[in-house]
């Protein structure tokens, strides 16, 4: 006796990769959720160059469609891939989207003084 069994794939597209200022160097990643039986995305990086070498960096909730990096260091170019996984599997890998967190320019210094 045969059994069928369904298997549905997830399918997810990074669509945007947006740098976002403020005090701390971050990145966000922002995408269509594609899938309606995640059990979990996998979020991977990779510093960007010739060879691209991906780590597991993050695991968004359920239906999450952005993820905020704030471990990334100012003016490194970092690559970003991510996929939808639940018991049956994971779905292929998302594109590849790449960013660089800006330089910020240091605040001035205030109150200054002089004194006799």
């Amino acid at each position: 006796m045969s059994v069928l069994r369904r298997v549905t794939f997830l399918t997810i597209s990074l669509l945007l990769l947006s740098l976002t200022s403020s005090f701390a160097a971050q990145l966000t990643l922002t995408w269509i959720d594609n899938s309606n039986n995640e059990a979990e995305f996998q979020v991977e990086r990779s510093l960007t160059g010739t060879s691209l070498s991906f780590s597991q960096i993050a695991k968004p909730a359920v239906n999450a469609i952005t993820y905020i990096d704030t471990t990334v260091n100012e003016g490194i170019s970092y690559t970003y891939r991510l996929r939808a996984c639940n018991s049956a599997g994971c779905s292929a890998y998302s594109n590849n989207a790449s960013g660089t967190p800006a330089i910020t320019i240091p605040a001035a210094p205030s109150g200054v003084s002089v004194t006799p």
